[in-house]
């Protein structure tokens, strides 16, 4: 009877393979890591603000739904499809992103006392509440790079008290992308972030005076 040669060759295969392990070689099989895109989302210095509100306001780590609760680049392809642009990331996940981009908008409006995260310690008079809805870039089938970025996010201001739903406000933005470089992805991601920060800024004073005339 004839012997099967596989039972010969695969203690030889496995040989050569803890080798060239052994030999460094391993890092072939290793895939290439990322490159990290880090992003400045502080918007500009100039506070909305001449005398904050006497409230602080907490900011909740944001949710973010259909493939955006990540670190990756999306793409939208053709409005339908979402995928994740190779060889790049950020540095932060999109929910701690925008959390941190809120985060230094209300601090840098001056229209609050007080502004962070839950693990800042404040005592929270409210509570914002934020949906990532649409963070990605736009690319049509057959071209090789995006087009522009999209962003959409939806807040919610809550009473931290009473547990009340003080206002919702809904934030777009679109940015072209004018070069066909890593760079712009980073440029256009940085001037959307900066521009909806301060808008969600100004709109939570106007909330939170709202709800103070409410209290009264």
């Amino acid at each position: 009877m004839m012997k099967n040669p596989a039972y010969k060759t695969a203690p030889l295969i496995l040989t050569l393979a803890l080798a060239l392990l052994a030999a460094g070689c391993g890092d072939l099989l290793k895939p290439t890591p990322l490159q990290v895109l880090i992003l400045d989302a502080a918007p500009p210095d100039a506070p909305l603000c001449s005398t904050p509100l006497p409230a602080q306001i907490v900011v909740n780590m944001p949710d973010a739904h259909n493939g955006l609760n990540t670190d990756r680049i999306a793409i939208l392809i053709n409005q339908r499809e979402l995928r994740h642009l190779p060889d790049y990331k950020w540095d932060a996940p999109a929910p701690l992103t925008v959390q941190r981009g809120l985060i230094s908008g209300l601090r840098q409006s001056g229209c609050f006392t007080g502004a962070g995260s839950s693990a800042d310690g404040l005592a929270a008079s409210f509570r914002l509440l934020t949906d990532i809805k649409r963070l990605h870039f736009l690319q049509d089938e057959g071209f090789s790079y995006p087009a522009a970025l999209e962003t959409r996010l939806e807040l919610t201001l809550l009473d931290a008290a009473r547990g009340r739903v003080n206002g919702q406000k809904e934030l777009r933005a679109t940015r072209t992308l004018d070069e066909v470089e890593t760079s712009a992805l980073g440029s256009a991601m940085e001037e959307s972030l900066r521009s909806l920060m301060r808008e969600a800024a100004a709109w939570c004073l106007e909330a939170a005076k709202a709800a103070g005339r409410e209290r009264d």
